[in-house]
């Protein structure tokens, strides 16, 4: 809008989805047979005022759109979100979020999914932040998986959807193999589009998405080299990446619009 990234509709979009990212499906449908549906939303965000981690605006905006694009484009519903994963480590958190991708979807295999998050102002900066903390996961797999205790599946969770989860893992030896881990990875970025100032907004609009297209391409062979050089090769990568004007400003502004909070 504007030759400008239109922040309305993406703030809307958090404030629609707040309460999915924030509760599991167990607790909305609990928060639903007590109190008034339309309260929800602002329970989460009550809900999420609570915690230290939400002064830092740029890393819960990435959660929710981590989130978002787990669950609507590749179909891996949460176990945990980012919001989940703090509450129920509260220290010592290494993923953005894990999530469920089952087997037929993509992968022949079922797929823990951890999520790794970052905005950043340089793309590949971004990349290196991401892939780093994809190492951290893997160095430190076995805490991330013990927050999947059965008490915590048991209270976030579904009771066949939870009973599901815990045979994917911790698999029945004689019946199930082990799960595959797996990495969702998003990131936000700062978007140089040369000139846009004399641009009116359709030809800003193509030549946006050629810069992005530029952006994410020319990046490939370094995300490849990387995670090769990290010895992460035997992992899957889901990645997505979305351009902003200026990554600390619009991250800021949009949960501000959105839920507020933050410095």
């Amino acid at each position: 809008l504007n030759n400008e990234f239109d922040k309305t509709p993406i703030s809307n979009f958090i404030l629609d989805n707040i309460s999915q990212y924030v509760y599991s499906r167990t607790k909305i449908k609990d928060i639903s047979s007590k109190y008034n549906v339309k309260t929800i939303s602002t329970r989460a965000i009550r809900e999420l005022e609570k915690t230290p981690a939400f002064t830092d605006q740029k890393s819960t905006f990435c959660e929710i759109m981590l989130y978002s694009f787990m669950e609507s484009s590749i179909f891996a519903p949460k176990i945990l979100s980012g919001f989940e994963v703090n509450e129920a480590g509260k220290s010592n958190k290494y993923s953005s979020g894990i999530y469920l991708l089952p087997s037929g979807a993509i992968s022949s295999n079922n797929q823990i999914v951890f999520g790794c998050t970052q905005a950043h102002d340089n793309l590949n900066n971004a990349i290196d932040d991401v892939l780093n903390q994809a190492c951290e996961i893997k160095n430190h797999r076995t805490e991330e998986i013990r927050l999947l205790d059965s008490s915590i599946l048991n209270t976030v969770l579904e009771p066949s959807v939870s009973e599901y989860v815990k045979n994917i893992v911790t698999p029945k030896r004689s019946i199930d193999s082990e799960p595959d881990d797996a990495f969702g990875l998003f990131l936000t970025y700062s978007i140089n589009v040369t000139g846009k100032e004399l641009m009116s907004n359709s030809t800003y609009r193509v030549e946006l998405e050629k810069q992005m297209d530029l952006d994410i391409k020319s990046s490939l062979p370094y995300i490849f080299s990387q995670i090769t050089a990290l010895g992460l090769l035997s992992y899957s990568f889901y990645f997505f990446i979305l351009p902003l004007d200026k990554v600390d400003d619009d991250t800021k502004a949009i949960m501000s619009m959105s839920v507020g909070g933050g410095d």
